[in-house]
């Protein structure tokens, strides 16, 4: 008898244990950067040189560690830039566009402010890379 009680105890530890690290694995960071219609203002240096110009930018969610915007950086509504979610307030970037420019940086978010530090190289030869930070505003 005292087997079956250790082991049904025992087993209950066991269910309970997998049951939190069930739920640290279930989070979805990925909704925190979701918004439509975004202020972002971006200052960069390059080709471009759009400094302190205003866009609005949508960040929508793929999955829970994927989001994709449109118009980041004011390159168009149709353009699309994949964002790798690292953690609750902190973002990655590795992408290259349909036009060919490779998009890296990384972005944190503090209360309802994204600021990311990105750059865009360019496939022509002769543009200068943009190096820019922007701040898109929840």
């Amino acid at each position: 008898m005292k087997k079956v009680v250790y082991l049904t105890l025992l087993s209950l530890s066991v269910l309970l244990i997998n049951s939190c690290d069930k739920d640290s694995e279930d989070k979805d960071w990925a909704e925190n950067f979701v918004g439509s219609d975004l202020v972002e203002t971006s200052a960069c240096e390059g080709t471009n040189n759009n400094n302190a110009f205003l866009f609005n930018v949508d960040i929508i969610k793929i999955d829970e560690t994927t989001l994709s915007t449109r118009n980041l950086l004011g390159y168009g509504i149709s353009n699309v830039v994949e964002i790798d979610v690292i953690s609750a307030n902190e973002i990655s970037i590795n992408y290259t566009d349909v036009a060919n420019r490779v998009f890296t940086g990384t972005g944190t978010k503090v209360d309802n402010e994204l600021t990311i530090d990105i750059e865009v190289d360019f496939p022509t030869p002769g543009l200068v890379n943009d190096i820019c930070t922007t701040v898109i505003t929840y």
